[in-house]
């Protein structure tokens, strides 16, 4: 089929240093008529003087690493307890122990850095971070900046009112000129161009970014990928249309790294015998203390990462899914952190890394503590658990997964993770509702339900004859009736409703779905599935 295919032509090669030293430079901004934007003191400050408009920068000799991030990759978490700091750039992992007597971050191979702290962060050397890491550091007009040897030029343009060597220019292009963005803020623009530095207002700034070709494009299989919630049954039947097995056979024991293991041979001879790969699902026993020490503890992120390895090694595991939730939404930074470093040593075997993450906008512990922007950059995949929409202690009853629901939902995640590492999980399971009146409050009821397999809800219909209607919004059949002094309901997602969701991964281009639990379905849901998921060609 024809596919529209966007090309990123503009890159970003530079960026200012910034944050760490209070030594600045005042630019008078000529003639300036802006209206004076709000801004965080980040690259460009903004204030306010008799003679109008003008502008301070800091140049640093020090430079906070984190700010690094967005143009360079970077990942680093000081481990203050242990003397300790990891910083991972671009998928290589480099290992630091802090000198404190001579302010110096050394490698293990003796390099050095000096480093400071400032406002609790740590803060290095500029030069010696550049030289270390194979960036090259130049000045330009006053300007420190900072570029990588690997980072290709782009094109852009912008008309309007810019300022040239910090002069207001009038109404001057630039088209097809190599440039660089080095930030954006608030409505302006600083850019710099060969060796002259450039201000624009943002809403004048045309940037070339992308064209579309029309190119003849064939067709992806989705991948299927099966969570196996017990992974124990070594001769069970895969369908065919199952690309990957992810048993959960291992989960963090204690904070100092150790892993437990439920690893089970003949499992895993039967999955590969059928033509399936084997993953594994390794989480945290949703212990958010015990998450916390592990997270902090650059030593014990190192042995679970090193122990993750050598599992994969001995056991011919072909990727890996991290599973971690109910996490404190302090150690989100952490969590990113685990995952770039655990990415660094997948990238060397060249197996998949792919993180589970819940639906956006609940909870702190149970989903404002995942950073998806970031953690889809340290991995291949992101398995999206888009379900228990009512979970098993919600005191309304509802779907397990509505149709409108999961559709909002993995268009609020596309704002953060690409679609092609997006991984739909959909539902085998269905919520049985038990709902009768309060005897201690008024006008009250109390709620209770229990999850079960997808051939429950059918032994229910036959046995009860239920009440029958179909929910449009969720798009799914909703079934009622009496049981006792209790009000029994349920919202089916029966096979043909599970596809109807599954073939949300055709609408978004998605990398395909996730089912939770293999073992929990009934035969029929492969062959609907098989159908909702089939391309126009196929």
């Amino acid at each position: 089929m024809k596919k529209n295919i966007v090309f990123t032509i503009l890159l970003v090669s530079f960026i200012m240093l910034f944050g760490c030293t209070d030594n600045q430079q005042q630019i008078d901004i000529v003639e300036s008529t802006q209206a004076e934007p709000t801004i965080e003191p980040i690259v460009l400050d903004v204030i306010l003087s008799d003679s109008g408009v003008s502008f301070k920068r800091t140049i640093d000799n020090y430079i906070d690493p984190e700010s690094l991030e967005k143009q360079f990759n970077f990942y680093g978490m000081p481990d203050f307890e242990n003397k300790r700091y990891q910083l991972v750039v671009d998928d290589k992992l480099y290992r630091f122990k802090f000198d404190e007597a001579n302010s110096n971050l050394v490698t293990d191979s003796g390099q050095i850095i000096p480093y400071e702290i400032v406002g609790g962060k740590l803060c290095l050397a500029v030069k010696p971070l550049a030289a270390l890491l194979n960036l090259q550091v130049e000045s330009h007009e006053g300007l420190r900046i900072i570029k990588s040897p690997n980072a290709a030029f782009g094109k852009a343009m912008f008309s309007g009112t810019a300022y040239r060597d910090y002069t207001k220019v009038n109404s001057e292009k630039f088209t097809e000129t190599e440039v660089s963005v080095v930030n954006i803020a608030e409505g302006f623009a600083l850019i710099i161009i060969a060796d002259k530095a450039y201000l624009t207002s943002e809403l004048n700034l045309t940037l070339v970014q992308e064209e579309l070709l029309e190119i003849a494009e064939k067709p992806v299989k989705p991948l299927v990928l099966a969570w196996d919630l017990y992974g124990n049954k070594v001769e069970q039947t895969i369908d065919p249309l199952v690309d990957v097995v992810i048993p959960k056979w291992l989960s963090l024991q204690s904070a100092d790294g150790e892993i437990n293991d439920l690893y089970n041979p003949e499992y895993a001879a039967n999955t590969k015998k059928q033509g399936a790969e084997l993953w594994v699902l390794v989480n945290n026993g949703f212990d958010p203390d015990l998450t916390a020490q592990f997270l902090a503890n650059s030593q014990a992120r190192q042995k679970f990462i090193d122990q993750m390895i050598a599992y994969v090694k001995q056991n011919w595991v072909a990727g890996i899914n991290l599973d971690f939730e109910n996490m404190y939404l302090k150690d989100s930074d952490a969590y990113v952190q685990l995952a770039a470093e655990l990415h660094v040593e997948t990238k060397k075997l060249g197996i998949p890394l792919s993180i589970a993450v819940t639906v956006p906008g609940g909870s702190e512990n149970w989903s404002q503590v995942y950073d998806r922007a970031r953690l889809a950059k340290v991995s291949e995949y992101i398995t999206l658990m888009a379900y228990d929409q009512h979970w098993e202690n919600s005191q309304t009853s509802g779907p397990v997964a509505g149709y409108s629901w999961v559709d909002q939902n993995i268009a609020k995640t596309l704002e953060m993770v690409p679609k092609n590492k997006l991984i739909l999980g959909v539902p085998f399971y269905t919520r049985i509702w038990y709902e009768r009146l309060s005897t201690e409050e008024p006008n009250k009821m109390k709620v209770r339900s229990k999850s079960v397999f997808m051939d429950t809800p059918r032994e229910l219909i036959d046995e009860n004859e239920p009440v029958r209607v179909w929910d449009e919004e969720n798009s799914m059949y909703y079934f009622a009736y009496f049981e006792g002094d209790s009000l029994v309901k349920f919202w089916y997602d029966d096979p043909a409703a599970v596809a109807r969701k599954a073939a949300l991964s055709n609408k978004y281009g998605l990398a395909g779905i996730a089912c939770w639990s293999l073992g929990f379905e009934t035969e029929d849901v492969w062959q609907n599935l098989a159908d909702a998921l089939k391309t126009k060609e196929q």
